[in-house]
């Protein structure tokens, strides 16, 4: 509220507990995680998509599923209830990451239009 309408408050929660401690804070967005193994936090056990569909469940904000995050299993997370994602090891650990980035551009894509059709 200090800060005025104009900027959104995102947090980090890594359970469900902790998601609907930051929507009653006034949070406008979680990034949820760790999904999958991930370099980037070695020995972080992976909570996996059962974390997000629990975080979908008991809250209204938009988040992000983090943690692991691939081309390969965007389309998990996004229909657990991921309105997107958030990389690192991805873009990063990849010696191609123009590629990396296009391939997980395109599976967000062609999951976001297979929901779409699913809709219809």
């Amino acid at each position: 509220r200090a800060l005025g309408p104009e900027v959104l408050i995102g947090k980090s929660v890594h359970s469900v507990e902790a998601a609907v401690r930051a929507e009653d804070g006034g949070a406008d967005y979680l990034i949820a995680g760790t999904v999958f193994e991930t370099e980037s936090k070695p020995g972080k056990t992976p909570e996996g998509v059962c974390l997000l569909e629990g975080v979908s469940r008991a809250v209204g904000l938009p988040f992000l599923g983090i943690g692991g995050i691939t081309s390969g299993n965007a389309p998990e997370v996004l229909r657990s209830g991921a309105r997107g994602v958030a990389v690192i090891s991805t873009l990063l650990g990849s010696s191609n990451p123009k590629a990396a980035a296009q391939a997980l551009s395109h599976a967000l894509h062609e999951s976001r239009a297979d929901q779409s059709r699913s809709l219809h």
